[in-house]
């Protein structure tokens, strides 16, 4: 892209969004490293560009860097820049306080005070169990430490991630950093916070191995494979939503399924997607081993796209490869839509409200939190996302 650049600069040689707005594209494909260098090149070309401060400041949150992001938040509060990524960002900042911070050789744990002594062990327990599993399955060692924060306050984990409260998510990975909701954020029942974990845990092995080259399906399809190979209660189960979309054909090929998780078409695609990422990876190692997800991981890490990656490990085409599959899945659910179609008559039909019925999976999908539909939500923002000062305004 450099010739755009020096087309841009040529018009205007102080055009700092041109940096950010590069910085913008590399953060939402997960390239976080090249993002942190275009937003540092906006700032230095522009001391003034607020908006890229503050951004920058969020994606170093993601990676623990807090000094040097509330360095640069508390310059754009002094500036009169305070939107509501850098009011609540300097918020959650000042709650770390409140924090305390485990470490070993080879992991990072942070949780609240208030639980730490009743949830350390656990977390710490799965967390080497996770690694000493992966480090085998994967062949393969992060560099540095593994990184988990733990959050008792679902929207202090939304502002960790993004700067603002509503994300619906449990669980996020940034390269070797995970945060995630502790188990007193959601209603007893709501999710499994070791099967979160091992999702999460996935990805870092993933992204390590790739350098973050890797299609959003596939990563998510071996995190949900890597929770149902360690406990067959875990990942994505056959869901209302789920069954509409095999019924009424609306799985994407492997070769359009990233759209899936990107570009919902339809209420639940997100989900569906999951569920079908998560079954490629099953029957990829049912039909030819593990190993060959391990090929595919190593292929996504040289740069290759979808198609190319199936053509060169699967030796075949991928409409040949989406013909086969379909065939498998539909004689591995078959049995089971009639039985769960029942159930759900007898125990009421699900929500039709389009936000709840992306939602409603939550128990089953482990990374995606009930929240409430713009109709349905009521209330105010927590405490610990509310205005830091009284001119910001933040949205409940």
């Amino acid at each position: 892209g450099k010739e755009w650049f020096d087309k841009i600069f040529k018009i205007n040689p102080k055009y700092s969004e041109a940096y950010a707005l590069a910085g913008h594209f590399f953060v939402i494909n997960r390239r976080y490293d090249e993002g942190t260098e275009q937003y540092r090149k906006a700032i230095a070309l522009e001391p003034t560009n607020y908006k890229a401060k503050s951004e920058l400041a969020v994606g170093l949150m993601r990676f623990a860097k807090n000094a040097e992001a509330k360095v640069l938040l508390e310059e754009c509060w002094a500036a009169g820049y305070r939107d509501a990524q850098t009011t609540n960002t300097l918020t959650l900042i000042e709650s770390y306080k409140n924090y305390d911070t485990f470490e070993t050789p080879t992991t990072v744990l942070k949780i609240a005070k208030k639980e730490s002594g009743a949830l350390r062990d656990y977390f710490q327990a799965e967390i080497d169990k996770n690694i000493r599993d992966y480090e085998k399955k994967y062949k393969h060692k992060l560099t540095g430490q593994f990184n988990l924060e733990v959050y008792p306050d679902h929207e202090d984990f939304a502002v960790r991630t993004m700067g603002l409260p509503g994300l619906g998510a449990l669980g996020v990975t940034f390269g070797n950093y995970v945060a995630m909701d502790s188990p007193s954020a959601r209603k007893p029942g709501e999710f499994h916070w070791a099967s979160t974990l091992r999702h999460e845990m996935s990805h870092v092995y993933v992204i390590s191995m790739t350098q973050s080259r890797v299609p959003r399906w596939f990563t998510e399809g071996m995190a949900v494979y890597e929770e149902t190979a360690e406990d067959s209660a875990w990942g994505d189960r056959l869901d209302h939503q789920t069954i509409v979309a095999l019924k009424e054909k609306k799985l994407l090929p492997i070769a359009e399924l990233d759209r899936g998780f990107v570009h919902q078409q339809y209420p639940g695609q997100v989900i569906v997607s999951y569920f079908q990422a998560g079954r490629i990876c099953t029957f990829i190692a049912e039909k030819w081993g593990y190993d060959t997800l391990l090929a595919m991981i190593h292929a996504f890490g040289d740069k290759k796209d979808t198609p190319e990656v199936v053509k060169l490990v699967l030796k075949m085409e991928p409409e040949a490869f989406d013909k086969q599959f379909m065939t498998w899945l539909d004689a591995q659910t078959k049995a089971h839509r009639g039985d769960q179609l029942a159930r759900e008559a007898a125990s009421g039909t699900p929500s039709p409200c389009t936000t709840c019925a992306f939602t409603s999976n939550a128990l089953n999908a482990g990374r995606i939190a009930a929240v409430a539909c713009p109709t349905h939500r009521a209330g105010a923002a927590p405490a610990a996302v509310k205005a830091r000062r009284s001119a910001a305004n933040v949205p409940a």
